[in-house]
């Protein structure tokens, strides 16, 4: 699998729509973990974060709990599965 500039990622990120998400997978020198990006749906309320990071093994497992990371900058979110 060809790996994704960081570039590629903010520019997919900002474009996204509410209720759609980007899955992408570590490298096996990392874990090979499922990140899932996505806006935050709770985004602009006051002390909201507008884009949201979560990890895990698999999707199901990336979901429990709160967020990895959360910014109001793409390129912050888009650097960690970088």
């Amino acid at each position: 699998m060809k790996p994704v500039s960081t570039e590629e990622i903010v520019k997919r990120l900002e474009n996204i729509k509410p209720g759609e998400k980007l899955k992408l997978r570590t490298s096996p020198t990392f874990g090979e973990y499922t990140a899932i990006l996505e806006q935050n749906p709770a985004w602009p309320n006051k002390g909201e974060k507008k884009y949201l990071l979560w990890v895990g093994k698999n999707e199901s497992a990336a979901r429990v709990g709160k967020p990895f990371f959360q910014s109001d900058k793409a390129k912050k979110v888009a650097s960690w599965p970088k």
